[in-house]
C-alpha cells in the first residue's frame, strides 16, 4: 500500500510541474503576442504620422512649387526639435528652400533664401528656435521708420531681414519682450545685431534694434531701452539698465533704473540723470510724483569747490557736509540765492 502511495504522491508531482511549465508556456506566449501587437500599432502609428507629413508637405509644395521647384528628398526626413517635437522636413531643387512638418503645429511651412541659411546657421529645430510656424511673410512695415521686410516666425522666436541688412534671430525672453512692446510694428522697428556679449564680457549681453535696444545679464532678464533715454545712456556713467524703461502718463515723464541712478526723461525737461544721495532725497521729496516737492531734474549734477548741486525744476538740490539738501525757489529771494550759485558752478540758472 505504502508503493502504490508513492507512486501516486510522485505521478501527482510530475503532473503539478507539466502543468507549471504549460502555464509558463502560454504566458510567455500571450507576452510574446502582446510585445507584437504594441510593437505593431506603434509602428503604424509612426506609419501615419509620416504619412501626415507626407500629405501636408505634398499640399504645401503644389502652394510653392514656382519657387521651390520640386523636392530633393524622395521621402520625408524624420528629426527631432529642441523641445522633443517630432518632425519631418523635404528640401526643395530652388532657393535653399526646405519644406517642414511638426506634429505640434501640424501644417507644413517653408522656409527659403537667406532666412533659411541663418536659421540652419543657427542650428535649425534643433536651435532655440524650435520648428518654424510660418511661411516667410513679406512686405512687414517697421514702426521705427516705416522701412518693409521680410520675417518667419518659429516655435521661440523669429528671423527678420530688411532692406540692406543681413538676417537676425529675435528669440527667447528678447522675443516675448519685444512682441508684448508690438514687435516690428513697435518704435523698436528691426532688428540691426544679434543677442552678442557686450565686449565679450560674461554676463552682459545686448541685441539692437532701429529704435532701442535690449541689455540682459545672460541669467534670463533682459531690458529694453529706447528714445531719449537709450541717447542719453552711457554705460560707464550709469551702468547697465536694472528694469525696463517706466512710463507716467499723468506728468508726462519716463524713468529708468540703472546700476548707479535712474535716467528721467520728460518732454518738457529732457533726459538727466539722478544717483546717490540726490536720489535718495528726490524720492523722499516725492520723485516723479504728483505732489512732488522739487518736479524733474532738469540737469546732471555738476561738482564746485564747495559742493555738488543738481538743478530740479523747482529748486536747487546741493550736496555740502556729508548731506543733500533741497533749496527750494519758493520766492525771489530763494530763487535769486540758488541762480548765483547756479552761476557760480555752471548749472543751466533756468528760472
Amino acid at each position: 500500500m505504502k508503493k502504490y502511495k508513492n507512486i501516486l504522491n510522485f505521478s501527482q508531482r510530475r503532473l503539478t510541474i507539466k502543468t507549471l511549465h504549460l502555464f509558463f508556456f502560454m504566458f510567455s506566449m500571450l507576452g510574446l503576442q502582446t510585445m507584437v501587437a504594441s510593437s505593431s500599432q506603434s509602428f503604424a502609428q509612426v506609419d501615419y504620422v509620416k504619412e501626415m507629413a507626407r500629405r501636408s508637405i505634398s499640399q504645401k509644395l503644389e502652394e510653392v512649387l514656382s519657387s521651390a521647384n520640386g523636392l530633393k528628398d524622395a521621402d520625408p526626413i524624420k528629426t527631432t526639435g529642441v523641445n522633443n517635437n517630432t518632425g519631418y522636413y523635404q528640401n526643395t531643387n530652388n532657393n535653399d528652400g526646405i519644406i517642414y512638418w511638426f506634429d505640434v503645429y501640424r501644417e507644413s511651412t517653408y522656409t527659403y533664401g537667406s532666412i533659411r541659411k541663418k536659421y540652419t546657421e543657427l542650428g535649425a529645430e534643433k536651435s532655440q528656435l524650435g520648428f518654424p510656424t510660418s511661411d516667410i511673410r513679406t512686405s512687414v512695415k517697421s514702426g521705427a521708420d516705416s522701412n518693409i521686410a521680410v520675417y518667419a516666425a518659429f516655435e521661440n522666436g523669429q528671423i527678420i531681414q530688411h532692406a540692406g541688412h543681413p538676417p537676425y534671430a529675435v528669440v527667447g525672453i528678447i522675443f516675448r519682450k519685444y512682441g508684448n512692446m508690438g514687435g516690428h510694428s513697435s518704435v523698436l522697428g528691426f532688428p540691426m545685431s544679434r543677442w552678442q556679449s557686450f565686449l565679450g564680457r560674461k554676463n552682459q549681453y545686448f541685441q539692437m534694434f532701429q529704435g532701442g535696444a535690449f541689455w540682459g545679464d545672460g541669467l534670463g532678464n533682459a531690458w529694453v531701452m529706447h528714445g531719449p533715454i537709450l541717447k542719453k545712456w552711457d554705460k560707464a556713467k550709469h551702468g547697465l539698465p536694472l528694469e525696463d524703461l517706466k512710463g507716467n502718463s499723468v506728468l508726462n515723464m519716463q524713468s529708468q533704473k540703472f546700476e548707479k541712478g535712474v535716467l528721467v526723461h520728460s518732454a518738457k525737461t529732457g533726459a538727466w540723470f539722478v544717483q546717490g544721495d540726490f536720489l535718495q532725497k528726490w524720492y523722499a521729496l516725492g520723485g516723479g510724483g504728483v505732489n512732488t516737492t522739487t518736479g524733474l531734474p532738469i540737469s546732471d549734477e555738476v561738482g564746485g569747490a564747495l559742493y555738488v548741486a543738481q538743478d530740479f525744476e523747482k529748486g536747487l538740490m546741493i550736496f555740502a557736509n556729508g548731506e543733500a539738501k533741497f533749496l527750494p525757489d519758493n520766492s525771489e529771494k530763494n530763487k535769486s540765492d540758488n541762480n548765483k550759485t547756479r552761476q557760480t558752478i555752471r548749472l543751466p540758472g533756468k528760472h
